[in-house]
């Protein structure tokens, strides 16, 4: 008796457990989501690009006369069409003394940039100021078999712009525009056989700029970094080494790829 009511005790048991069991299921966490990353505060760091530039014009050598015409000089056309048309009317004398020159510049550009955000749910906007060092050079000679030749050196650039991107979690696509700076150094070089001369200014330029670029969050804690795209614009303008007699005119066009890795003094959560 004592041995059936002990193996139906046994066999209740293990049918209750079986029963929970069955109805028991394993619970199981949610991934976790990183957080979207705040982008608003004040950040700054180093940069490291690629520019490339263009400076276009020509050079008057004398002081154009009306009379006699003479046979005008093929201009240096820069793998391009003629570019004097772009700096006003030439007539036949001025163009025929007169060249278009061009100087390509493609340096590793390091530099600094630092800025501040501030963010209204996913649309971020803010002001940045960057400073970089260039330092490249370009000479174009004289098509007409003269010694003569113009430099053009661009020694630095900085930018102050203002930025406006949409958060997509990490990532942050943004669009900028502002003024441009540029440390431009133009010559112009004679040497024959009376001797050389040279003319030579220091300029600081002014102009536009506008950019594309992407930012990536949170690549270590409070460290940032992005990619950006800068297309800076200068206008013609003159330079005169003898007033009356001798002038260059130019412009200026710069193209920069560059990185950046900032950190944000208000870290990320």
């Amino acid at each position: 008796m004592h041995k059936l009511s002990l193996l139906a005790s046994v066999a209740l048991v293990a049918t209750t457990a079986a029963s929970l069991s069955a109805e028991l299921k394993p619970i199981r966490k949610a991934p976790a989501v990183a957080a979207a990353p705040a982008w608003a505060g004040f950040y700054a760091g180093p940069t490291l690009g690629w520019a490339t530039g263009r400076s276009d014009g020509f050079y008057q050598g004398t002081t154009p006369q009306p009379t006699p015409p003479a046979p005008p000089i093929a201009p240096l056309t820069c793998n391009q069409g003629p570019l004097l048309a772009d700096f006003g009317p030439a007539n036949p004398l001025a163009q025929a003394i007169s060249y278009v020159f061009c100087a390509l510049t493609d340096p590793i550009a390091p530099g600094a940039v630092a800025g501040y955000n501030v963010q209204f749910g996913d649309v971020v906007a803010g002001a940045e100021l960057d400073l970089g060092w260039i330092g490249a050079s370009g000479r174009t000679w004289a098509p007409d078999g003269s010694l003569r030749y113009d430099d053009i050196r661009v020694t630095w650039y900085g930018h102050a712009r203002g930025r406006v991107g949409y958060a997509l979690g990490r990532y942050l696509p943004y669009i900028a525009g502002g003024v441009a700076l540029a440390g431009f150094e133009p010559s112009h070089f004679r040497s024959d056989a009376t001797g050389s001369v040279l003319y030579a200014t220091h300029d600081t330029r002014v102009g536009w700029t506008l950019g594309v670029g992407l930012e990536v969050g949170e690549i270590f804690p409070g460290v940032t970094v992005r990619g950006e795209y800068l297309y800076d614009h200068f206008a013609p303008k003159q330079y005169d080494w003898v007033p009356g007699m001798r002038y260059s005119i130019m412009d200026l066009k710069l193209h920069t790829l560059r990185a950046a890795a900032t950190w944000r003094f208000a870290p990320m959560p």
